[in-house]
């Protein structure tokens, strides 16, 4: 965070707004391997996309960032190296992302898909099947939506029409053939307005709230009451508004608000009471009205209710749902039950292999479970939050930084930041910025509470500023 104050000896002092910012990191498990948090100085995150061990996020500068593992290219910053600091990849314009098994997609603003990482059965798209660790551009203009499954990838264009590339052994892609392709193919023509990839199987949602699905089905995750795979597109049921797929269950949220689930409950992903064997493919209610918001995980499931507050149900072995309760021995490594992580203001979720992130309603980013060791302090593979924690939180609002007193060249300002976090404080010569010099820095206590002493010129028009210290 980066605030301007100028300041003369009647101790006025004025704001100055800066694009550029700065962040810091503060210990606190999470992201994917979850990520070392920092704070975002001034930019929201505006989507998430949790994969199979790594995380993107867009923030409302249209910046997409990443951290995770790296070991095919999927963070995209030109290395095959992890990382548990969020970098940035692309400066701006970005609106949408995917993440899938060790790849990732973007959409820009003006429709172009981009993809990065695994392509050892055509995921990406772009023709070939090597993989890439910088983002290539594989459709120019017109995509609105995207889908990243395990091995394959599922996109809309603008004029409603489903296209699919990677992998088809079980019909995932809805072509009528198990034949897998590195390009993108048409699956159907026209009306699509959401998409979901799920392991091996996908799903889309026309504009009529029609659900139709493809590829394997052995777990009943095609929710049409059989245990059967299709290589086409098959009818399931209506008057659906979104749907979310993991490995191997499904979600569905019904115009009227109510969520059921069909598919593998092993883990007691469905929310029934039960880890049910065989599978369920038939859906069950598992809640029965005001949910605005669904999600699925690997071998979990997350929902949002319309008072903000996000509930979560199965696996749990290293804290991906975020209830404070991990026990790998648990029955199943999961719970059957419906819990209730916050009681308000989430936005948005996004569930991983084993790891979970989510919006809040302030733009700050959250998340909990798997940790990888990516911590330079401990490097144990292991580490896990079973609560959620902050990776990008929104700074203070400007006005809280003020002038407490001036005294014979002396001033003490005191700035109420975030806790135990370092800032510093610059001066520059005159209204023409910059040409700061380092003036003294401090650290903030557990309550927050920072307070800068040092030595003032009585000369006006000196801008001086707080900033934090990576």
């Amino acid at each position: 965070m980066i605030c301007f104050i100028s300041i003369n000896c009647c101790a006025r002092f004025v704001n100055k707004p800066m694009n550029s910012f700065r962040y810091s990191i503060q210990k606190f498990i999470v992201c994917a391997l979850l990520l070392d948090a920092f704070v975002s100085h001034g930019q929201s995150v505006t989507a998430i996309a949790a994969g199979y061990d790594h995380t993107l996020f867009v923030r409302s500068d249209g910046s997409l960032w990443s951290a995770g593992i790296n070991v095919y290219g999927q963070l995209g910053d030109g290395t095959y190296d992890d990382t548990n600091l969020p970098e940035m990849i692309v400066p701006g314009n970005v609106t949408k992302v995917a993440a899938g098994n060790n790849f990732s997609l973007f959409l820009e603003n003006n429709g172009s898909l981009w993809g990065m990482g695994w392509n050892s059965n055509g995921e990406l798209g772009d023709g070939s099947n090597n993989n890439t660790n910088r983002p290539e551009m594989i459709v120019a203009s017109n995509v609105v939506a995207i889908a990243a499954g395990y091995e394959h990838s599922l996109f809309i264009k603008r004029d409603g029409s489903l296209w699919a590339m990677g992998r088809n052994s079980f019909g995932q892609l809805g072509d009528g053939t198990g034949n897998s392709t590195n390009r993108p193919e048409m699956i159907v023509a026209t009306n699509v307005i959401a998409v979901a990839a799920g392991q091996a199987y996908s799903l889309f949602l026309t504009t009529d709230g029609q659900v139709w699905g493809m590829g394997a089905g052995n777990d009943g995750e095609l929710c049409d009451g059989s245990y059967n795979s299709y290589s086409s597109p098959i009818y399931i049921t209506n008057g659906v508004k979104a749907i979310a797929t993991g490995w191997y269950h499904t979600l569905l949220l019904m115009t009227n608000g109510s969520l059921w689930a069909a598919g593998n409950d092993g883990y007691g992903q469905l929310g029934n009471g039960e880890f049910s064997s065989p599978s369920i493919s038939t859906p069950i209610e598992m809640v029965k009205s005001n949910v605005i918001s669904i999600a699925a995980g690997d071998l979990d499931s997350f929902f949002i209710m319309n008072d903000g507050s996000l509930w979560a149900v199965g696996q749990n072995d290293v804290g991906q749902l975020g209830d404070g309760y991990t026990d790998p021995n648990y029955p199943n490594a999961g719970t059957n039950q419906l819990q209730k992580i916050l009681n308000g203001g989430v936005v948005a979720v996004s569930g991983g292999n084993d790891h979970t992130v989510f919006i809040k309603n302030d733009g700050s980013l959250w998340g909990t479970g798997v940790n990888y060791g990516l911590q330079p302090t401990d490097g144990d593979f292991y580490d896990y939050s079973d609560v959620p924690v902050p990776i990008v939180t929104v700074p203070p609002a400007f006005n809280k930084v003020w002038l407490n007193s001036i005294s014979s060249g002396q001033a003490v300002l005191t700035f109420a930041g975030n806790a135990r976090r370092t800032y510093a404080l610059d001066r520059s010569f005159g209204i023409a910025l910059p040409a700061w010099i380092p003036q003294t820095t401090n650290n903030t206590d557990a309550s927050g509470l920072l307070v800068f002493t040092n030595s003032f010129s009585s000369k006006s028009n000196y801008f001086w500023r707080v900033r934090s210290v990576p």
